[in-house]
């Protein structure tokens, strides 16, 4: 049915003039900094406005979530219609930006086509994020916490919250529906990463190069449409970094605030984002050193932060009698000179991205000694994720796509910065971008699984794509 498909969409837009009206005071305004503000306000206010229903004891139903949700757009959507303010769009200057966007395009459409024609298979997404939905669909309740028991419940809940909202949108386990948000999330990730190029490198051509990096990581295409907390975790993180940046810049409440919201998203998706919050804590400090940051500001982002993501770990000290559980396998952290130099190591994982990164980290340590800021800014934000990486769960190169983006904004900044002479510019971009092509034809390529039996019946049934993936149909996973 198309209705619960048209409903999710709609809510989804519903945020669009509120993020209209926040960009229009800011001056990265346009229509990336709209796409990402617009995703953060729906998946935001959606997901808190489902945590705190159950908390009060209210039963959670898709009209339940959808009014409130309504009337907190309303006021933003009255004002856009009285003000009809104007949003820049996309101005494509070179044929280098028009091809960039073309096989951005292609990487997005095969990761959008693989979420939302299979159902959940991946691990986590049936072991931990789909059954964290469940009770939510079923019983109207976040699954209550049972002591040391509670492991898994203890998840942070955006992500399944946005599972059960497609399955209360639909009636019924419309797994399809349910990845939408949380693959748009991780796409969300290339419009962040721009923005945040842009303003770290003043250089315009960073701006484009740094999603291109990203889209043609074989990694980003696989985990993508996942339904995985690792992206949409990576996006609001990006974004914090972002308006950590605008703060320094700006020293503006409003800067503050969006940094302080979208750290707390991002502690609401995946609790490793709660090593972000020390590390926004020393910008912050360093900010108030160098008379960039006011004390006031710091205390308004610092309290966001507290507002938006400690109820969920909160509850979870009151009801398990920890902050996060221990599931991470840290016995199995293999710390060795490979998993230092993984992103070149893991060519399967990270392709020409990664020794793209790697390269890069050159001139970052270099520029960190010299206390740069936009090396500073990668460097607090990333670097102490990746020696967490390496020390506690180097088993899983997954892990590294929390803090990727933030390494290919320096990258890009770096390839930004080159001079090339014009013999050499005519001779080298255009290699470049056969090589970017081809990294983003086998990346997408690599994003849509099950192929053959996609080409031989692109129609097939639902029950014919639970078999193909190898779950158990039963009743509770049929469509009406």
């Amino acid at each position: 049915m198309i209705l619960p498909w048209l409903a999710v969409i709609l809510l989804i837009a519903a945020a669009v003039p509120s993020a209209v009206l926040v960009s229009r005071r800011q001056d990265d305004h346009g229509a990336a900094l709209t796409a990402v503000l617009t995703l953060v306000i729906a998946s935001g206010a959606l997901s808190l406005i489902l945590f705190w229903e159950s908390i009060f004891g209210l039963s959670i139903t898709f009209g339940g979530v959808v009014l409130p949700y309504l009337a907190l757009m309303l006021p933003g959507i009255v004002v856009f219609f009285r003000s009809s303010p104007r949003v820049t769009h996309l101005r494509l200057t070179n044929w280098h930006e028009a091809l960039t966007h073309v096989l951005i395009a292609l990487v997005a459409a095969a990761v959008l086509l693989n979420a939302v024609y299979y159902p959940l298979y991946a691990d986590d997404t049936l072991g931990i994020y789909r059954p964290a939905a469940l009770p939510i669909f079923y019983d109207g309740r976040i699954d209550p916490l049972i002591g040391a028991e509670s492991l898994y419940r203890t998840y942070p809940i955006l992500v399944p919250s946005m599972y059960a909202l497609g399955y209360m949108a639909s009636g019924w386990e419309n797994d399809y529906l349910a990845k939408l948000i949380p693959a748009l999330l991780s796409l969300g990730c290339l419009p962040a990463v721009s923005l945040l190029a842009r303003r770290l490198s003043k250089r315009p051509a960073a701006g484009w190069i740094a999603p291109l990096l990203l889209a043609i990581t074989p990694a980003f295409g696989r985990w993508a449409s996942s339904g995985y907390v690792d992206l949409p975790m990576a996006f609001f993180y990006v974004l914090t970094a972002y308006y950590a940046l605008r703060l320094w810049e700006t020293n503006e409440r409003l800067d503050a605030v969006l940094t302080g919201v979208m750290l707390g998203l991002a502690v609401t998706t995946k609790n490793a984002a709660l090593l972000g919050v020390p590390l926004l804590g020393a910008w912050l400090a360093i900010g108030i050193f160098a008379r960039r940051i006011r004390f006031s500001t710091m205390l308004i982002t610092l309290v966001i932060v507290a507002f938006v993501g400690a109820p969920w770990y909160i509850r979870n000290w009151l009801g398990a009698g920890f902050i996060i559980p221990a599931t991470a396998w840290t016995d199995q952290a293999q710390r060795t000179l490979a998993n230092l130099l993984v992103f070149v190591t893991r060519p399967e994982n990270f392709g020409v991205t990664g020794a793209v990164v790697t390269i890069a980290l050159i001139p970052l340590f270099v520029d960190l000694l010299r206390v740069r800021r936009p090396a500073l800014l990668v460097g607090l934000f990333a670097l102490p994720f990746f020696a967490a990486w390496w020390l506690f769960v180097s088993y899983d190169p997954r892990f590294l796509l929390l803090f990727l983006p933030l390494l290919i904004v320096y990258a890009a900044d770096q390839i930004a910065a080159l001079k090339l002479e014009e013999r050499a510019a005519r001779l080298l971009i255009p290699l470049a971008f056969v090589i970017a092509a081809g990294a983003a034809g086998y990346t997408a390529f690599r994003s849509v699984d099950y192929k053959d039996e996609f080409l031989r019946d692109p129609l097939m049934t639902h029950e014919a794509k639970l078999a193909l993936v190898g779950r158990v149909t039963d009743s509770e996973s049929q469509s009406p």
